[in-house]
C-alpha cells in the first residue's frame, strides 16, 4: 500500500484513527529524498558497481534506502524495473543527487571534439538526445541529469558528453568522422550575418520568419537561414527583430546576390536610359521630321509653278495652280 511496503496503523480506544494526513505527511518538496533521479547503469559498469557496493547480493541496499551518489538494487520501487537484469539477474541503478559527481560512464568532451559530436548527432545539438535517454558509445547533450554540468558550454552554448563503456571508452577520432575543413561547406559554409536593412529581402526569400525557418546547417549555399548556435553562429544576434538571420555564401553564389535580393524589380525596358529621357528624344525627333516635311512640301509647291505655262491659274490660298488643285 506504500510503494513496496505494507503499512498498518496500530490503534486503540484513544486513537482509533491516525492523526490527520497533514500531521504525518511531509511537504511535497521533501518527497524527492526517497526517489531522486534513478538511472539504470550500462552493463559495462556492472563490475565497478559491484566493487563499490561490496558485491551484488540479496542484502544489497534498496534504491529507496540508498544514499545519493551510490549504486542500488531495485525491486520495483520508485518506478524501477524488476526484470531489468542489466547486471546478470540483478537490477542495478545509480542514485543521483545534486552533490553527486558526474556518472562514471559520462565524460565531458573537449572543444576539439565538438565537430565530431555535431556530425554524429545529425549536424545539430538542438535535437541531441539527453544523457539519461541514450545507450553506450554515443554523444549526448546534458541538462543536469546524472550529475552533468548544465553550464558547461563546452561546445558553444551546449553541454556535450560522451557515453562510454568498456568497448568505447573514447569517441572515434575526429579524422574518422569529420572531413577536412575544405569539404565542410555543405554543413557550415561561410555564413554572413545580414544587416537589418537586408531583413525584408531575407523574409521574402524565406517565405517569412517562423519557427519552421531552415537551420543554417540544413540549407544549401546562396540561401538565407535562421541560426540556433550551429556553425558558431550567434543565437542572440536578433538582427531581424528577435530572429538571428544569416546568408550562406558559396563559390557558386553571385557576388552581389544578397544586395540584389533587396533591390527593386528592374524596369521592363531593356534601354539604358530613363523613360522620360526617351520620351523627350522621341518628341524632338517627331518635331524635326514634321518641320522637314513642311519644308519639302512648300518647296515642291514652288517648283510646280515653274513647270506650267501661263495658261494655268494659281490658287491664291495654297500657291498651287487650278489644274493641280482640281487633280
Amino acid at each position: 500500500n506504500c510503494d513496496t511496503n505494507d503499512v498498518y496503523w496500530f490503534g486503540n480506544a484513544s486513537c482509533a484513527t491516525p492523526p490527520p494526513v497533514t500531521a504525518i505527511t511531509s511537504a511535497p518538496t521533501t518527497t524527492p529524498v526517497l526517489c531522486p533521479g534513478l538511472f539504470a547503469i550500462p552493463s559495462a559498469d556492472c563490475a565497478e558497481a559491484s566493487v563499490a557496493a561490496g558485491g551484488f547480493s540479496t542484502q544489497m541496499v534498496n534504491c529507496i534506502n540508498a544514499t545519493p551518489c551510490s549504486y542500488c538494487e531495485a525491486d520495483g520501487e520508485c518506478g524501477t524495473s524488476t526484470v531489468l537484469n542489466n547486471c546478470q539477474h540483478h537490477d542495478i541503478y545509480w542514485k543521483s543527487g545534486p552533490s553527486c559527481p558526474t556518472a562514471p560512464w559520462l565524460r565531458a568532451i573537449s572543444p576539439g571534439e565538438c565537430a565530431t559530436a555535431q556530425r554524429a548527432m545529425g549536424g545539430s545539438f538542438s535535437t541531441a538526445p539527453n544523457c539519461a535517454s541514450i545507450g553506450p558509445c554515443n554523444f549526448c547533450e546534458a541538462n543536469g541529469e546524472l550529475g552533468t554540468d548544465r553550464t558547461l558550454n563546452n561546445c558553444d552554448t551546449n553541454d556535450v558528453y560522451w557515453f562510454g563503456n568498456a568497448s568505447c571508452t573514447t569517441p572515434p577520432p575526429v579524422t574518422a568522422t569529420v572531413p577536412p575543413p575544405t569539404t565542410l561547406g555543405p554543413l557550415c559554409a561561410s555564413l554572413r550575418a545580414i544587416p537589418p536593412s537586408e531583413c525584408t529581402a531575407a523574409e521574402r526569400a524565406m517565405g517569412g520568419f517562423t519557427n519552421a525557418s531552415p537551420n543554417c546547417n540544413q540549407v544549401g549555399a546562396c540561401l538565407y537561414c535562421e541560426a540556433d548556435g550551429e556553425c558558431n553562429t550567434n543565437r542572440t544576434l536578433n538582427n531581424c527583430e528577435h530572429h538571428d538571420i544569416y546568408f550562406k555564401t558559396g563559390p557558386s553564389c553571385p557576388v552581389d546576390s544578397a544586395v540584389a535580393a533587396d533591390s527593386p524589380d528592374p524596369p521592363t525596358s531593356s534601354s539604358k536610359f530613363p523613360p522620360h529621357v526617351i520620351a523627350v528624344v522621341v518628341l524632338v525627333l517627331v518635331l524635326i521630321v514634321g518641320v522637314g516635311a513642311v519644308v519639302v512640301y512648300k518647296k515642291r509647291g514652288e517648283g510646280g509653278l515653274g513647270l506650267h505655262s501661263g495658261h494655268s491659274h494659281t490658287n491664291p490660298a495654297y500657291g498651287l495652280d487650278d489644274e493641280s488643285t482640281s487633280a
